[in-house]
């Protein structure tokens, strides 16, 4: 059956619910027809019905929407189309559609969010709870830096802890993490946050100097060394991992910021 098919069902059926308690007069065969399958025992929307099934919770009380999705591969969801995907979301609140977004890789994601305008996405990302942030999927992360642009992406990174946003890294290709620094602008660097230089300082050696430390100054060096300054030790530790061949490849803004940071002559001994 098309997913066109399964949306005619799904019509059909719904036209009898307008309150909540007409959900349990619904029969079995208005079930399966919600669910767009043939009544059989090992039809998929059993298989699931019987997953979430508990004592306290019929699976007949069980969203029959997650049923819906969760029974169509990628290729049927990625021919749903814009008029359907709004058709189905309807009047569902963030937090339902989250859920169902919670069940799809990022590309699945990016086909949803093209439907809807920036100002949607934005209210939906708004209407989320905190709780709900911290229950970002891998794949949800994945599509909002590649859907995203770099500043808006940024502004997502601003309220974040350098440990989140390390946790945040963890779940992209090196292609998506490119595609955000390759984008970002001078000024969108110079307003990074504390958090985002620490998770920063984190990424390999060679590309924290050539994306970040080539271009600066002297003193926007030295700042930031201070900024960074804690138990850490994220500078010494940055500059004791670059090999002898960074080192050749320093800036003469970079030597004079290591100068200057050396506290006596007898640490420029030893750096020696």
């Amino acid at each position: 059956m098309t997913v066109q098919n399964q949306l005619v069902q799904w019509d059909i059926v719904i036209e009898q619910v307008h309150t909540p308690d007409d959900w349990d007069m619904l029969s079995v065969e208005d079930w399966d027809r919600l669910m767009g399958f043939k009544s059989q025992k090992s039809g998929p929307q059993h298989k699931l019905m019987a997953e979430h099934e508990t004592e306290e919770q019929p699976a007949m009380m069980v969203d029959p929407f997650k049923f819906f999705v969760q029974s169509l591969d990628k290729d049927q969801l990625m021919e749903i189309t814009e008029g359907e995907w709004r058709e189905l979301f309807g009047d569902r609140t963030p937090s339902q559609i989250k859920e169902i977004l919670d069940q799809f890789d990022y590309e699945t994601i990016l086909h949803v969010a093209n439907v809807f305008s920036e100002e949607e996405i934005g209210s939906f990302m708004e209407s989320l709870t905190e709780q709900e942030w911290e229950e970002t999927t891998p794949d949800q992360w994945r599509a909002m830096v590649v859907g995203f642009s770099s500043q808006d992406f940024k502004e997502i990174l601003d309220e974040m802890t350098d440990e989140q946003i390390m946790d945040v890294w963890e779940c992209f290709e090196p292609w998506m993490s490119d595609k955000f620094f390759d984008n970002l602008r001078r000024e969108d660097i110079e307003d990074f946050t504390l958090g985002e230089w620490k998770a920063t300082m984190h990424l390999p050696v060679e590309e924290v100097k050539a994306r970040f430390f080539d271009h600066m100054t002297t003193e926007e060096i030295l700042e930031l060394a201070a900024m960074i300054d804690d138990d850490e030790d994220l500078m010494g530790q940055f500059l004791r991992n670059l090999s002898r061949e960074l080192y050749q490849q320093f800036t003469p803004e970079e030597w004079e910021a290591l100068f200057f940071g050396l506290d006596n002559p007898e640490d420029i001994v030893d750096f020696a």
